[in-house]
This record gives structure tokens, sequence and C-alpha cells, in this order.
């Protein structure tokens, strides 16, 4: 029987990946319906692919399928923030502790430029801290050397960028920024300790900062859904 052809990346791949770079860009918000018809016309595909590829993103946790309607963006709940974040900071910690007991000369070299890089970042540039950050967290999970790690990690971290994107602040990135650099500059001094516990500071501080600015951000939209003159009765 002659080895069948089998597209290294097929319609249906490139679909799922436009969307789901759209979803985690917030260029697609929280809540937004997702049409496989709209897509289909918008990438001037037929609805199979669209349809895989919104399969695709529900199992990665960015939507919810609605039937023949489509799907539409996922809109976490607190409880479903903090849930994804108590998960990541173990996994986090345990990339970091597990990627440690091997990094070698040629390793430590690579963090050290990634040290660099954040320090430098442009937090006002499009993509700019974030570039830096996913370099840091890609780091450590690389070389922990665990595919089923790297593959619930990618899950979550996906999930939280969708949280995240329409909450960045400059401050909150210089925060992040800052808290990047102790680590880095604690693994490379070989105090590992120290690292895996500013780790897990950050990613709690990161957490609590979500839930503030999303519950601020409700409050704004309710009190600009307010009647001009009402809360004054």
């Amino acid at each position: 029987m002659p080895k069948p052809e089998i597209a290294k990346n097929t319609l249906s791949d490139q679909v799922y990946t436009w969307m789901r770079q759209q979803i985690i860009s917030g260029q697609i918000k929280q809540g937004e319906h997702l049409s496989e018809q709209a897509v289909s016309e918008t990438l001037g595909v037929s609805a199979t692919p669209v349809r895989e590829a919104l399969r695709l993103l529900n199992g990665d946790g960015l939507v919810e399928l609605e039937g023949r309607r489509g799907a539409r963006v996922i809109e976490p709940t607190t409880v479903d923030i903090r849930a994804c974040f108590q998960v990541r900071r173990a996994l986090e910690c345990l990339a970091l502790r597990e990627a440690c007991q091997r990094l070698s000369a040629k390793d430590m070299e690579q963090l050290t430029r990634i040290h660099q890089l954040l320090e430098r970042a442009e937090l006002t540039a499009p993509g700019g801290f974030m570039d830096a950050d996913r370099a840091f967290h890609g780091f450590f999970l690389e070389r922990a050397r665990n595919s089923w790690l790297e593959q619930f990690l990618s899950t979550l971290t996906d999930f939280l960028y969708v949280v995240r994107q329409p909450l960045l602040q400059t401050s909150t990135l210089e925060s992040a920024r800052q808290e990047h650099l102790a680590i880095t500059r604690a693994v490379l001094d070989g105090r590992i300790d120290e690292a895996e516990r500013l780790l897990g500071r950050h990613i709690d501080r990161v957490c609590e900062d979500v839930i503030r600015q999303r519950e601020q951000a409700a409050q704004r939209k309710a009190n600009e859904a307010v009647p001009a003159g009402a809360l004054a009765k």
C-alpha cells in the first residue's frame, strides 16, 4: 500500500492558528460570538475547516461551542481565574525546579541574554514586554524536558493571555519586569530555592492584580451604564 500524502499544515490548522492569535491578542474580544459563516467569508474558506478550528479552540478552553451558531469566546469568572493561576503556580515552579537541575553553561548564557532583554524591553511598544515575558517563561519550560508539563502550561498560558490582554497597564508590566529580573538573577547566582519562592510570589501577585483590575473595569462599565443624573438622586 503506498504511503499517503499527509499535509503538515492543513487548512483547519491555519484557520485555528489565525483565530487563536486573534483571541489571545484581544483582536477578538471576550464574549464575542464567532459565526462559522462570518469567519468563512473573512478567510475565504469553507465552513468545514472553520468548524474544526472552533472544535480545537474549544479543546484549548478559549471558546465555548454553541452548536450550529458557532462559538463564543470565553468570559472567565473569578473562580476560573483563581483556579487557573493556582495550577499555573504549581506547574511553573515545578518547571523552574526541574530546569535548574540541568542548566549548562550555554543555558546560563542564554538566561543572561533573557535578563538583558527584560532590562531593555519597551513596556509601551507593541509586544515589547510580552515577547520578553514569553522568552522568560519558555526558557524554564523548555529545559524542564517534560512534554506533559509543556502541554498543560501552554493551554493555561493561552487562557491567561485572553484574561490579561485587556487589562495590561504600564505600571503592572513594570512590576512584572522587576519580578522577572529578580528571579533570573537568583537563578544566575545559584539561589534556586529563592528563585522558586519569587516565582510563586510573582504568579500570586499577577493573579490578584488581574482580579482587581477586572472588578474595577466591571464597576466602571456599570457606572457608565447608569443614566446621567441617576446617581445624584
